[in-house]
C-alpha cells in the first residue's frame, strides 16, 4: 500500500473485507494503510492464490493498493540437501550454506531507468534520461549426484531415528577426482518453509 495516496473514503470497507481474507485485525490493516511516513508498506506478504483472487477487485479499483510480486526459491531435494545449499532470508540474501558463501556471485542486479517527472510524478518524456541493464547472477554447478545424495540422506535418517544422536553428518566422494557426490547432515530443515 502507498499510504500517501490511498483513497481514504474506501479504506474502511477495504480493511473490513481484507481482515477476513488475510486473517488479521481490521484495525492493524487500517494502521498500516494510514501510516503515511513512507510511500510503501506491506499489509501482508506471501499471499496464496485464493487471497489474491479475493483482494484483486479492491486492488484494481482503490488507488494506492497494489500487489507486489515476490520470487520464491525452489530447493531440489529440500531437506536432503538443505545443509549444503543453505537458505536465503526474505530479503533474498544468503543466510547459510552455499547460498551465503557464494551470495555475491549468485546475486543478480536489477536494471534501472531514470526519467524526468513533473511535480505530480508523471513522466515528462517517454525517453529515459539514463538506463542501466539488469545483470543476471552467476550459476553454481555442483558435483552432487541426486541418487547418491538421496541414498545417503535416507540411510542417515534411518540411523538417526534408530540411535537418536544429537547430530550426524556424512559425505561420499569420488576418490579419483575429489568430487563431492553427496553431503548430508542431520537434523535438517526444509528450506522452502
Amino acid at each position: 500500500v502507498d499510504p500517501k495516496i490511498v483513497e481514504r473514503d474506501k479504506l474502511a470497507e477495504f480493511c473490513e473485507f481484507a481482515s477476513k481474507v488475510l486473517e488479521m485485525p481490521a484495525s492493524k490493516i487500517m494502521e498500516i494503510c494510514s501510516d503515511d511516513r513512507s510511500r510503501f508498506s506491506w499489509i501482508k506478504r506471501h499471499l496464496n492464490t485464493e487471497q489474491t483472487r479475493q483482494l484483486t477487485p479492491y486492488v484494481n479499483t482503490v488507488r494506492g493498493l497494489s500487489f507486489q510480486e515476490e520470487w520464491r526459491r525452489f530447493y531440489p531435494l529440500s531437506k536432503a540437501l538443505s545443509p549444503v545449499l543453505g537458505v536465503v532470508g526474505t530479503d533474498q540474501y544468503g543466510l547459510a550454506g552455499l547460498e551465503m558463501k557464494f551470495d555475491r556471485q549468485l546475486r543478480s542486479h536489477p536494471g534501472q531507468i531514470w526519467s524526468l517527472r513533473d511535480a505530480r510524478r508523471r513522466r515528462v518524456s517517454l525517453r529515459p534520461v539514463k538506463q542501466v541493464a539488469a545483470k543476471r547472477g552467476n550459476d553454481l554447478i555442483l558435483t552432487i549426484d541426486r541418487c547418491i545424495q538421496t541414498f545417503l540422506y535416507r540411510e542417515m535418517e534411518a540411523a538417526f531415528t534408530k540411535y537418536k544422536p544429537a547430530s550426524a553428518s556424512g559425505m561420499m566422494m569420488d576418490v579419483r577426482t575429489g568430487e563431492i557426490l553427496a553431503l548430508a547432515s542431520l537434523p535438517a530443515h526444509d528450506p522452502g518453509q
